[in-house]
Order: C-alpha cells, then sequence, then structure tokens
C-alpha cells in the first residue's frame, strides 16, 4: 500500500496532506484512482512507500517481549499520472489510474507490489468477502492513523445506486457485524483485495464518489 501526498494552495503558502492511497504493482508504477488527479483544488505530489503508523518516521513493535522496529518509510517523485480514458468524474465510472514512479523501487520485506488477477483465476463472486486497505476513517468519526483491513460483502450491483447500470463498478456492503467502514474520505485509491486458497489479488480500487461501490 502506498499513500499519496498532496499540495493544496492557501493564503499563508501550499498545505501539504495526503489524500489518496493506491497500490504498488511492479517497479514502476502505482494503480488507484483517476479521481486522485482531478482535482482542482489539491495536486499530487509525492507518493510515499512502506508507511504504516503515518505520525511516524520510523514503525516499531514492542509485545512486551521484543522490540522490533521496520525499514523507513520511502518517497518517491510522481513522474506522470495516467488517467483512464473512459473515466468520467460526475458518476465515477472506470475510476482507476496509474502514477508513474520517477525512479525504479527496490523491493524490501515492508515494500513489495499487489497480485494482479490473472486470466482464469477464480475472482470474488456475490456473497464472497473483500478486504479493503488503507489508511482513511474507519467510520464517520474515526480518522485511521495505521493502516487498516475493513472486510466487506460483495453485492449485487443492483444494491447500489450509482452501481446500477454500470459494469466498470462493483458493489459491497458491510459485513453484519462490522461497523467500520471503507468509504469514507481518505481510502479513495485504496486496494480491494480477494483471497482464494490463501493467494490474494487485487479485485477494485476504492471510488472518488464511493458509498460502497468500487
Amino acid at each position: 500500500m502506498i499513500r499519496v501526498k498532496y499540495a493544496t494552495p492557501t493564503s499563508k503558502g501550499e498545505m501539504y496532506d495526503y489524500r489518496c492511497s493506491g497500490s504498488l504493482i511492479n517497479e514502476n508504477y502505482v494503480l488507484t484512482a483517476s479521481w486522485c488527479f482531478t482535482r482542482t483544488y489539491f495536486s499530487p505530489i509525492e507518493v510515499r512507500l512502506g508507511d504504516y503508523h503515518f505520525a511516524n518516521e520510523t514503525d516499531c513493535i514492542n509485545d512486551g517481549m521484543t522490540y522490533r522496529c521496520v525499514d523507513n518509510s520511502e518517497m518517491f517523485g510522481i513522474a506522470e499520472t495516467i488517467i483512464h480514458p473512459n473515466y468520467d468524474g460526475g458518476y465515477a465510472s472506470n475510476d482507476v489510474g496509474l502514477i508513474r514512479l520517477n525512479k525504479t523501487v527496490k523491493y524490501t520485506d515492508y515494500i513489495r507490489p499487489v497480485c494482479l488477477p490473472l486470466h482464469g483465476v477464480k475472482r470474488g463472486k456475490i456473497g464472497d468477502v473483500l478486504t479493503v486497505n488503507g489508511w482513511g476513517f474507519l467510520r464517520i468519526d474515526k480518522y485511521g492513523e495505521t493502516k487498516t483491513k475493513v472486510t466487506v460483502i460483495l453485492r449485487e450491483r443492483s444494491d447500489c445506486l450509482r452501481a446500477r447500470n454500470d459494469e466498470s463498478k462493483i458493489c459491497t456492503g458491510p459485513l453484519s457485524n462490522n461497523t467500520s467502514s471503507a468509504c469514507f474520505y481518505g481510502n479513495v485509491g485504496s486496494s480491494v483485495v480477494f483471497s482464494n486458497e490463501n493467494q490474494w489479488h487485487q479485485e477494485a480500487v476504492v471510488s472518488g464518489l464511493s458509498y460502497c461501490f468500487f
């Protein structure tokens, strides 16, 4: 998982924050949402890889028995943003895009690409559980400071108003025992993954107009 850093002009100069997520798919490209490139009031400037707790430069684990720190996160510039040619911002149709990084990523224990589904790989079907990863709001009143995963269930496209007549979207909903949400500010571009016999691959990205459709 990656985080996208943005610059927003203000009367006191530029303000910097992280507004989108994405997933590394190879040594040079990040998969995210086209929505993340089409905002008129803020612009993507950098990509941060290897992050876990966004407030810490170095993430460490202390379970009472061992104390271990992981590699520092790494910053990459953005060489190019690629918007889907059929992206429709009004309806968030085909809301998928790519970031080409300004240098090649060296894989580590904490920076790895996500798998994409090859032809013939079992895809999620209605009723299957998907997992959304990211740093956005877990609830409308609670922002996640650490990278978190939320499980959702794949539903009929007709259950989502904005996805009913759009083949580029899938529709999901919360599990009955899950009060967290993947569909608030900060999770746009996050990966939606599916596991088949412990083999994980990315099924979709969180849309910029997502109220749990991807």
